[in-house]
């Protein structure tokens, strides 16, 4: 090791989390992007309303491409929804880019807008459906009647079920 090198080992603890619903007369909204193997790109949409329940969703394909444009073109596919939506982010790169002057401009005219960071595992069915498209290499649009294989990741959620995850101090 050179002589003024140091090491920086941050201190990690495991905490309990969970997917939450949105306040009461809200929906939350939950983006992922994602890379499998080095090459396919996809991401995942879901709206849900107060009690868990799905609304709406996607699974998207967007083949060999950085993950920023994975999440950034699941994000902007939003930027027309209605006012009075309270909106949760599942990655930290959309609340940097959310500071940028095009994604403002995007969400100006939107009122009640709220923007967070929550881990993936907080995430499951838009992460499912971000491997969805990127694994399956096609397009998926749902209402209320959502795809089967994200069923127990709904129930899951809706139950309260919490994981553990490993978190820096």
């Amino acid at each position: 090791m050179k002589k003024n090198m140091m090491i920086a080992r941050s201190e990690k603890i495991v905490i309990w989390v969970s997917w939450k619903p949105s306040e009461t007369g809200c929906v939350k909204l939950n983006t992922d992007g994602v890379r499998i193997r080095d090459k396919n790109v996809g991401c995942g949409r879901i709206i849900r309303g107060t009690d868990g329940d799905c609304k709406w969703g996607f699974s998207k394909f967007l083949g060999n491409c950085s993950v920023i444009r994975a999440e950034l073109c699941v994000s902007l596919k939003g930027s027309s929804l209605p006012t009075s939506y309270a909106l949760r982010k599942s990655n930290r790169m959309w609340i940097r880019l959310i500071l940028g002057e095009a994604i403002t401009c995007l969400v100006k005219d939107m009122r009640d807008i709220k923007l967070s960071h929550y881990y993936r595992e907080e995430n499951d069915c838009a992460d499912a459906l971000a491997k969805f498209g990127a694994t399956c290499g096609e397009d998926l649009r749902f209402g209320d009647e959502h795809p089967v294989f994200i069923s127990q990741l709904l129930y899951n959620d809706e139950s309260g079920h919490s994981v553990p995850r490993l978190a820096s101090l």
